[in-house]
């Protein structure tokens, strides 16, 4: 309840400012509520995966001396900076500050570079998009986060720069490495092409192809072990299905976005590039959807874009106030229902609980 509430507070603050003229003060407000908000995410208390590893991860002076299992399973610079933080003597807090907390600071930073309604972007981020990865993760998050100024850089025409942050990524996250894609969609599609991608790749779905290629791979020896060590547990490679929730709800906003932004003769390179990042998670959560650890992981690394896009269907009406402050309406929906009633996030105890 008390997450809800807080974002309950921060949806009429927004309100108030998808109705007013901007203010410089407004700011100030921003960044207050944003440096909050990455301080509740990174001071948690938390006994995952990640506070259990902790104990394990060598320090500096014995990181580069051997094999290390837990190092290969999960990311060299992950690795690194774990070690840094043990060789400091810090305890598994550190972790969950630098990564999470960077990870909220991304998203706010480049909401407001991206969008002139980044208090609406960011109600739509910490409505559902942050109960998934900052909350509950945190490799994946701060992965997922650096699309964002990997997009910022293609734009910019920056490669070598763009290729840097895909390789910092992936060796945090592996499934990062995906980022490459970007690189190719970085230009304008015709939307008859878009369309017939989607056509196809719920044909692919539907036909089983990704299911049997993988499963094929995976018997002759040709996945790489992180692979074959998921597809050896139920819980991750359940069917999804085409009427999961998440997916229906992208294949609808991504087709609104098709029809509104597709057919437009001009638009702008930074656009393209987040509809193109928002267009393969969409196919990624279609293909794989029987899979379902791999089409929330894949899908869910590019996902970073859609509160950005979101907000550009609001330039399209005419009565721009009204049309944000629906989708603002609908955000405080979708927070209601990951906190209240499916609970996503457990209840906020302070720092870490293990190990001490």
């Amino acid at each position: 309840m008390q997450y809800f509430t807080f974002i309950s507070g921060f949806f009429f603050l927004t309100l108030v400012f998808n109705s007013t003229k901007p203010i410089k003060e407004q700011v100030y407000i921003y960044y207050f509520i944003v440096i909050f908000v990455a301080l509740a995410i990174g001071l948690r208390g938390n006994d995952d995966e990640y506070t259990r590893i902790y104990v394990i991860i060598p320090t500096l002076e014995d990181f580069f001396s051997g094999n290390h299992a837990i190092i290969n399973a999960k990311g060299w610079i992950f690795g690194f900076i774990s070690s840094f933080f043990r060789t400091l003597n810090f305890n598994s807090q550190s972790i969950f500050l630098f990564f999470s907390s960077t990870a909220v600071f991304l998203h706010a930073f480049f909401f407001r570079k991206y969008t002139k309604y980044y208090f609406l972007a960011f109600l739509l981020y910490l409505s559902h998009e942050i109960a998934f990865k900052e909350w509950n993760g945190l490799r994946m998050g701060f992965a997922s986060a650096l699309l964002l100024p990997m997009i910022y850089y293609l734009e910019q025409d920056k490669k070598i720069k763009f290729f840097i942050l895909v390789i910092i990524a992936t060796l945090v996250q592996y499934v990062a490495i995906l980022s490459f894609l970007l690189y190719f969609f970085n230009r304008k599609i015709k939307p008859k092409y878009l369309l017939f991608g989607l056509l196809v790749s719920v044909l692919i779905a539907k036909f089983h192809i990704v299911y049997n290629l993988v499963w094929f791979l995976d018997s002759s020896n040709l996945t790489p072990n992180i692979v074959s060590s998921y597809l050896g547990y139920e819980a991750y490679v359940y069917d999804a299905g085409l009427t999961h929730a998440k997916t229906i709800q992208q294949i609808i906003t991504l087709l609104v976005l098709i029809f509104l932004f597709g057919y437009k003769i001009n638009t702008s390179k930074i656009y393209n590039l987040l509809f193109h990042a928002y267009y393969l998670s969409t196919i990624f959560y279609i293909t794989f959807s029987e899979l379902a650890l791999f089409a929330f992981r894949f899908g869910g690394h590019f996902y970073s874009v859609e509160p950005i896009l979101l907000t550009y269907i609001v330039t399209t009406f005419k009565q721009r106030n009204i049309a944000a402050n629906m989708i603002a309406s609908i955000s405080l929906i979708a927070a209601y229902l990951n906190y209240i009633v499916v609970g996503r996030v457990s209840p906020y105890d302070l720092f870490v609980n293990y190990p001490t």
